[in-house]
């Protein structure tokens, strides 16, 4: 019995290795020096603040993403979003509260579509924190050999 034992957990290591060299992964992200100058140069005249780098894994349902971002009280914002790393779009939404809140209010609305783009959000919708919602579609790549990976890089500025 501790021989099939063996026998199978080999097979089913086997196969799960196979199985993983099966699979291709294609990975969009694009985080290089051009990136990095460009979103640095479009927070001008605002102080550079924070970037987060949240990657994406297109998979065969639609995903949520939510990136809590703290901020002061007193300051005015810039938003940068480069989405080049990215083979399909996905939703971008910015919120004042959490998605668990019920009476959270859209303060953005967009997609990636745009490739690379700034939001200054009104200082009356910045309180101490904003919520940044990436809704992500079902992958649209039909070859299962494929796994499709990306990411959404964002920046921020502040000014008082």
């Amino acid at each position: 019995i501790q021989t099939m034992r063996n026998l199978f957990l080999v097979l089913a290591i086997s196969i799960a290795t196979l199985s993983i060299q099966a699979q291709t992964v294609r990975n969009s992200c694009k985080w290089d020096d051009q990136v990095k100058k460009k979103c640095k140069h479009d927070l001008k005249p605002y102080h550079y603040y924070a970037f987060k780098i949240t990657k994406i894994t297109f998979t065969a349902k639609s995903q949520f993403k939510e990136v809590e971002v703290p901020l002061f009280h007193d300051a005015n914002y810039r938003f940068v979003f480069n989405t080049e790393g990215l083979h399909q779009d996905v939703k971008i939404e910015i919120y004042d509260k959490p998605a668990s809140n019920s009476s959270r209010k859209k303060i953005y609305d967009g997609t990636s579509h745009e490739r690379h783009f700034v939001y200054d959000p009104p200082k009356n919708v910045t309180h101490n924190r904003i919520y940044i919602d990436y809704i992500i579609p079902a992958s649209n790549n039909s070859d299962a050999s494929v796994v499709d990976k990306g990411c959404v890089i964002f920046y921020s500025g502040f000014k008082n």
